[in-house]
């Protein structure tokens, strides 16, 4: 038999009673913790928060089951009634756990994810070497970042960015080349991510993009950041660095592409231009079903979007054969279109498409 791949080939075979008992476990899942990510593992339903396994559900040829959760605490009583043994609890289909008890496992095995987390995080963070610095080493925490961006910072920096077209309203003028030199010290540090986030810096946001750990993203969480995307600079970069590394960026190129501010729009493009390069998994059908939304982004005559757009196209013309002809051919239609913007993507992107050899 086929291995499943996802939570709906695994309950296809099963008993009725059986498949409906897990969708709506899966529900009562999803609704304790709205972030979790689902996938297969072990042959199983899993589900994931912050790139680490919570639980998994299956069924037995007599039972159903929770995969990876105990009862400990108040949870010795209530779980009494079922069948239990190192990790796992059993129930049939007719006597379901009770929604109450589901959603209190959940609770607790979150909290032991982020409790593992947070300790994994606070012992892998590295100091940088002062020598890679120049000037003192950084202690991996927000307060020590912040006064390393506020030490190195120089005026001529902070100059040059406005001939870039990189617009901020609070930074301390940090060359990108020291910033990744700096975020090598610090390693993936998910949490120091979220806090140089919400200081609202440029280069502390910069800096994000470089220490966030993609799997540790979330779906609110990348909408709630490109929703403050407000240069070129920051959407490129968390986009190049963490977005596109991320479970969800496919998805959220297609969230991204309807949204109505000039950079979170942008986004969309920028994230699908980094899958192309990085993501070398991800099948043609990927990115084919991206190429509607190109098209009707195109026809946005605003500078970040419509040159986010044909960046994308060529960079999708550029992975292998079959992506080449169905960009060029995309890109000679929008060459003749009657809307300018359309037509200015096309024309750029054939007269590239039209001279280079694809990847694959």
């Amino acid at each position: 038999m086929t291995k499943p791949t996802t939570f709906e080939q695994y309950v296809a075979p099963l008993p009725a009673d059986q498949r409906r008992a897990l969708e709506t476990l899966r529900k009562q899942i999803i609704g304790a913790a709205p972030d979790v990510q689902e996938y297969i593992g072990y042959g199983l339903p899993g589900f994931k928060l912050h790139g680490r396994p919570l639980l998994y559900i299956g069924a037995a040829k007599s039972h159903c089951a929770i995969y990876g959760a105990r009862a400990e605490g108040a949870l010795v009583k209530k779980l009494a009634a079922f069948k239990q043994s190192k990790g796992t609890i059993q129930f049939v289909p007719a006597h379901p756990i009770p929604a109450a008890v589901v959603k209190a496992i959940v609770k607790a095995r979150v909290q032991a994810n982020n409790a593992r987390a947070a300790t994994k995080t606070k012992a892998s963070a590295k100091p940088v070497p002062s020598k890679l610095m120049g000037k003192a080493a950084p202690g991996g925490d927000l307060k020590s970042t912040l006064a390393w961006l506020k030490q190195e910072g120089t005026k001529k920096t902070l100059d040059s960015m406005g001939r870039y077209g990189i617009t901020a309203t609070k930074a301390f003028g940090v060359t990108v080349g020291e910033l990744k030199a700096y975020a090598k010290g610090l390693g993936k540090n998910h949490v120091l991510a979220e806090q140089l986030w919400a200081s609202g810096w440029y280069e502390a946001r910069m800096l994000a993009s470089f220490v966030g750990d993609p799997n540790a993203l979330t779906a609110k969480q990348m909408d709630a950041w490109a929703s403050d995307f407000d240069s070129w600079a920051i959407c490129d970069s968390i986009c190049f660095h963490l977005f596109d590394r991320s479970p969800l960026a496919f998805s959220k190129v297609k969230t991204f592409a309807s949204a109505k501010p000039e950079f979170k729009k942008r986004a969309a493009f920028a994230t699908l231009w980094g899958l192309t390069v990085h993501d070398k998994k991800a099948g043609n059908d990927s990115f084919l079903n991206c190429l509607p939304l190109i098209e009707k982004a195109a026809t946005d005559d605003r500078a970040f979007v419509k040159k986010g757009v044909d960046m994308a196209l060529r960079a999708m013309g550029k992975r292998n054969g079959v992506l080449h002809a169905a960009a060029l051919a995309l890109a000679k239609k929008l060459a003749v279109s009657t809307n300018a913007s359309s037509a200015w993507i096309g024309r750029s992107a054939s007269r590239e498409l039209s001279k280079v050899t694809p990847r694959g």
